[in-house]
């Protein structure tokens, strides 16, 4: 954790390099208020709207028709991120989904979650993961022509 935030305080310290001029809805679905906080902190800083769910149920009820994408931890209490996955698609098959966890050496989790074909799979804590957990929003919900470069 000491890890993630020193990356927070580097994106504290830096305005992202694009902010979008449209706002779009990101749904973060995570039972740690720690990390619920610190990616809305940061997510917020491009001008993207963040509901924040601590649990699979509230997530599921949470979607609608306005959220652009959901950024889904994998272990969460009593309803685990891959049955969230299948019930989010359920209610909404075109909502982008990127599961962000801790789960890098245990390769079945990843194969599990990489085999429903999730926008992305990305690791928490590794060095380059809100960057990656930027460029993946960005591409999933196409925003790449709606930047406003920031001077």
């Amino acid at each position: 954790m000491d890890r993630f935030n020193r990356l927070l305080k580097k994106f504290d310290l830096e305005e992202p390099p694009f902010k979008s001029s449209t706002r779009f809805q990101v749904l973060i679905i995570d039972d740690s208020l720690n990390i619920q906080n610190a990616l809305k902190r940061i997510l917020i800083q491009k001008n993207y709207e963040v509901t924040l769910e601590s649990t699979g149920k509230g997530g599921i009820d949470a979607l609608s028709d306005e959220t652009g994408v959901v950024i889904l931890d994998v272990k969460l209490p009593k309803m685990d991120g891959i049955h969230i996955y299948i019930k989010l698609k359920e209610k909404n098959p075109q909502v982008p989904i990127i599961f962000y966890s801790a789960y890098p050496g245990d390769k079945k989790i990843v194969k599990k979650c990489i085999s429903l074909k999730p926008h992305a799979f990305i690791e928490k804590g590794v060095a380059k993961d809100i960057d990656s957990l930027y460029q993946s929003i960005d591409n999933a919900t196409d925003i790449d022509k709606c930047h406003t470069k920031i001077n």
